[in-house]
This record gives C-alpha cells, sequence and structure tokens, in this order.
C-alpha cells in the first residue's frame, strides 16, 4: 500500500477543519457559565442512601426519579442495573457480610466502584458541604485551554462546553450525549488543579465528537464494523486525551498500585497486542465473515477503553512527528493509525503495522468518509 505520509494529507485535513469550525460559529452564542453546572441528581442520591442506610429500600418511583435526573440519563440507562445492586449492596446495613466477602473476592474494577462508595458514605456531610461551594465557573476556562493544546485552534470559542453533571457512580468522569458526568466525590479528593486536568480531558471529547460527526458517519451497533471502528476509535480518542490528565509513563496515584500495574502491564505488551490486532485486520481484509466477532477480539485485547495503549501511541506520535497531526487526528481514527505506523518506523523497537493491515484501515475510512468531504488517498 503506498505509505500515507503525513505532510501529503495535511492540507486536505486542515481544509475540512477550517469548514467544521465555520460551520460550528453559526450555531454558537455567548453561553452563560452559570449552567454549566448540575448538581440536581444530588438531592435523589441523598434520598436514596439516608433510607437504605435504615435499611428501608426506596420504591421503584424514586430510583426512577434518580435514574431520571440529567445526569444519570446521560449516563447511559445501561448503567442503572450496576449502579442500584451496587448501592444497596453498600449502603443497607443487612449486607454488611456480603459486602465484606465481595471485597475480598471481586476483580480489581468493582472493588475500586465499591470502595469509592464506602468513601461516600463516611464522607457524605464533607460531599454535602463541597457541593454548596462548588463553583465550575472559575476554573472551566483554564480546562478549555487545557484541551484546546491537542483540538484545532478556536473551537472552545465557537461552540459552548458540555454542562458538568455531578452524580455518584464510581471515581470516574465521562463524556456522552453532549455531557460531562463526573462523581463528585472524585472530584472533591482531586484537588483543583487536577480536576481542571480530567475535566480538559471529557471536553476534549466532547469536541472531538462534534468534529468527527461532521466528517464520518459510523454505523450503529448491530453493523460487522462497530466493533473494530469501537476499538480503534477508543485508541485514539483516549490515547490523545490522555495526554492531557495522564501522565508518562505511569505513577502510582492514591497507593493504587492494582491500577498501576494494569497500565504497566499493558503497555509493555503492546508490541504483541499490535501484532494480534494486525493479524486481525488482515483477516478482515481477506474475508469480512465473522467481523463482528473478530471486531470483539479487537477490542478485548486493549483494557480500560484503550486508555493505556491509546497513550502509548499518543506518546510515540507527539515524539516524532510532534503535536500538530494529534490535533488533526483528533477528529480522525484512520490518521490515528497512519501516524502511529509513521511513529513507529522512526521508533524502530516497536511492531509497525502491516501495509495489508493499514491498507484495510484505509478503506474503512474510505467506506465512512461523508461523501461531501474529500478522501484522503
Amino acid at each position: 500500500m503506498p505509505e500515507r505520509n503525513y505532510k501529503s494529507i495535511k492540507y486536505s485535513i486542515v481544509r475540512k477543519l477550517i469548514v467544521v469550525i465555520f460551520l460550528l460559529s453559526f450555531s454558537s452564542a455567548i453561553y452563560s457559565q452559570s449552567k454549566l453546572i448540575d448538581l440536581t441528581a444530588m438531592e435523589h442520591v441523598w434520598k436514596i442512601i439516608g433510607k437504605l442506610e435504615k435499611e428501608v429500600k426506596p420504591s421503584e418511583d424514586e430510583w426512577k426519579a434518580l435514574f431520571e435526573t440529567p445526569g444519570y440519563k446521560a449516563l447511559g440507562d445501561w448503567n442503572n442495573d450496576n449502579i442500584r445492586k451496587n448501592f444497596e449492596l453498600v449502603y443497607l446495613p443487612s449486607r454488611k457480610a456480603e459486602l465484606d466477602t465481595v471485597l475480598r473476592t471481586a476483580h480489581y474494577w468493582l472493588k475500586r466502584d465499591l470502595s469509592h462508595l464506602i468513601q461516600v458514605q463516611q464522607q457524605q456531610e464533607e460531599i454535602k458541604k463541597y457541593q454548596v461551594q462548588l463553583n465550575v465557573d472559575k476554573i472551566i476556562d483554564e480546562a478549555l485551554q487545557r484541551a484546546e493544546v491537542y483540538l484545532p485552534k478556536g473551537i472552545t470559542n465557537k461552540q459552548p462546553p458540555p454542562p458538568i453533571r455531578f452524580v455518584v457512580f464510581s471515581p470516574d468522569a465521562r463524556a456522552n450525549n453532549g455531557n460531562i458526568i463526573y462523581d463528585i466525590q472524585l472530584s472533591r479528593k482531586q484537588g483543583e488543579n487536577q480536576f481542571i486536568n480530567v475535566i480538559a480531558h471529557e471536553v476534549h471529547h466532547h469536541y472531538s465528537f462534534l468534529i468527527e460527526e461532521t466528517l464520518f458517519n459510523f454505523p450503529a451497533g448491530a453493523s460487522s464494523y462497530e466493533p473494530i471502528l469501537s476499538a480503534i476509535s477508543l485508541l485514539r480518542g483516549e490515547g490523545i486525551a490522555d495526554l492531557i490528565d495522564k501522565t508518562y509513563p505511569p505513577v502510582i496515584v492514591n497507593n493504587d498500585t492494582a491500577g498501576y500495574n494494569l497500565k504497566i502491564s499493558a503497555q509493555r505488551l503492546q508490541t504483541p497486542k499490535m501484532k494480534q490486532l494486525d493479524s486481525i485486520l488482515c483477516k478482515m481484509s481477506d474475508d469480512t465473515t465473522g467481523m463482528y466477532e473478530m471486531g470483539k477480539k479487537a477490542m478485548g485485547l486493549f483494557p480500560s477503553n484503550g486508555h493505556y495503549n491509546g497513550q502509548y501511541m499518543a506518546v510515540l506520535i507527539k515524539k516524532h512527528l510532534g503535536t500538530a497531526p494529534l490535533i488533526e487526528a483528533s477528529s480522525n481514527p484512520f490518521l490515528f493509525f497512519c501516524l502511529y505506523r509513521q511513529a513507529c518506523q522512526k521508533e524502530k523497537t516497536e511492531y509497525i503495522l502491516s501495509d495489508k493491515a493499514m491498507a484495510f484501515i484505509n478503506r474503512m475510512e474510505n467506506i465512512f468518509a461523508k461523501k461531501s468531504g474529500k478522501k484522503n488517498k
């Protein structure tokens, strides 16, 4: 396959992004930052926890009211069952023995979430005071500036940032459905600088999605292409955004050695993981039969939605090609892989994706690029 050199594709991508920013400017307006904070879920959270602590099970209407608040609704309905189960396990006194057993035997992610909910219970008075004093307005501008390091210049001025909706669910934050969903205890524990960094990370996702939607028509979940597209998009999206808020190489944070070991292990296996991904892409290139299952295998190669391996890829690209190409790849997962291949060629110690695998990535880009945009050759 002819090599897609970064310089040769730069100008067509730049033209697209200029058009995108121009179009977005029509819908822009002076936005009020006072509307960026949404705490409506918290009243329901404290009501639910208060009842459970007294061994009183909330009614179905009360659970429904919680999950219909903007924050939990933006988080996604598929989360509701797990959140409810975790709340009941942690906050019902009658299940204390069961909780202790689960904490001894649970996998890393479940143990992390349950331990977090225990902290919420123990520190709920401090959290209640914090939510009264919480003021995102004074730090959102800094978060937008940090996000824009890896976004087309000026885009955060053309389109208002997403609202930040505070909930209790996990020591995590997510960008979804035009919102940032942020666990309030996480924000309280982080301190202002890391709080800004994580908002910037999620804001980066938000603006990347906005641009990506103007460039590509990606399929719904029923498509055989969906899993492989998700795999490469997550590596790109989390990889670039992690440059904003996560150290590289990874460090131990809050004595979380288990989380640190997960990151280190994933990054040490970068070469074998890329070899496996290469093999999967080559098989898809020959025969798309069974593509959905092969795509799911590709997703399974990269833990934590691609955070650790994606960041490694972004670090390598920045090291050898600079920041500018990462800005252009922020809304194009196919370009991200092209750049990664070029970075690996310069690094020389990392596995270089084959011509055949890259040809299939290029083919997918041409399939899903919107017809109004010029395809990259």
